[in-house]
């Protein structure tokens, strides 16, 4: 048995370009398939994810809008597409000149506008064009569609990037924190995890249906967290560890009988290693920190999410609330 502390790693922050690489990177988590990466195998795995219909890991990449006055406001927000939108009412850009009804939708939303059979693209007005990170083949893969449909799409579409110059002259905070998303993997324990998915955002979570501990690739072994409130030595400690030690001793013993790695894993503590993917816009990563970093949370919770508050209000000065720590 494996034991290891809880870390974090940011995977996509507000800058980030490389779309595809970043899907690939997350969705992998799931079946524990980095090793599968390589310059080129994000379009054939991203084809594959579309093609079976795993649409919810397309909510990682999001991009942004400009649309219609007059579409926004007596149509768009009346629409049932809109449960997939964050929204806002007006960003300042350039030469101060204003452009109502801004957007933000993930490429799962742009699939089902796309698929949409009353034509959503084109009653709305969504108007997308340049977008430099990504390809027309990038298009083509994450919404699901051929050369000559997306070539059809992109006269009704029109994104922007909210580049530094438009978020340092042009737009509020708030609009930046709504409209602006981040990627983060937390390697912690199954119950900590339980407690990031009650969030409303978007998730890719290392599978135990599909990954077999059994294996080489896994060590043939568990890997758990080291609990934060146990000290080594004391009985408290001896106790968690043994409890560890026979879940994963029942575990195997399931498996060489026959039992499947989904059924087996009935038997996998709470303590078991996880890694899980959360993107959302900043302004909800603000309510994320105001709810899990305060004495109050989880001393697990807290264990990872002070020092990543802490790295993210220095890099990204003057985004999140201030926050007591003590």
């Amino acid at each position: 048995m494996n034991i290891i502390k809880p870390y974090y790693e940011i995977i996509g922050n507000v800058n980030e370009v490389d779309t595809l690489t970043k899907l690939e990177k997350i969705i992998r988590v799931c079946y524990k398939s980095e090793d599968k990466i390589t310059d080129t195998s994000k379009y054939d795995f991203l084809a594959k994810i579309v093609e079976r219909k795993h649409h919810a890991m397309l909510e990682h990449s999001n991009f942004t809008f400009s649309i219609n006055d007059n579409i926004y406001y007596n149509y768009l927000i009346h629409s049932d597409l809109v449960k997939w939108m964050k929204t806002s009412t007006e960003i300042k850009l350039i030469n101060n000149e204003s452009i109502h009804g801004v957007v933000t939708l993930s490429a799962r939303s742009i699939l089902d506008l796309i698929a949409s059979e009353d034509c959503y693209l084109q009653q709305i007005g969504l108007n997308i064009v340049n977008v430099s990170s990504i390809s027309l083949k990038d298009k083509c893969i994450l919404f699901g569609v051929t050369d000559a449909q997306l070539m059809d799409v992109n006269k009704h579409l029109d994104i922007f990037e909210i580049t530094d110059e438009i978020k340092n002259k042009f737009i509020s905070k708030i609009e930046y924190l709504k409209h602006s998303f981040m990627s983060i993997k937390f390697v912690c324990d199954r119950g900590v995890s339980h407690e990031l998915v009650r969030h409303r955002c978007s998730f890719a979570q290392e599978s135990t249906r599909y990954c077999n501990y059994s294996k080489d690739k896994f060590g043939k072994e568990i890997t758990v967290i080291k609990p934060i409130f146990y000290e080594e030595g004391t009985e408290l400690y001896d106790n968690w560890y043994s409890s560890c030690e026979s879940d994963e001793s029942t575990y195997f013993w399931l498996l060489e009988n026959g039992s499947t790695p989904q059924e087996a894993r009935a038997n996998l503590p709470n303590s078991l290693k996880t890694e899980i993917v959360v993107t959302m816009a900043l302004i909800n990563w603000n309510h994320f920190f105001h709810m899990r970093v305060p004495k109050t949370a989880h001393p697990q919770m807290r264990e990872l999410t002070i020092p990543l508050y802490k790295e993210l209000t220095t890099d990204i000065n003057n985004l999140f609330d201030e926050i007591d720590i003590d």
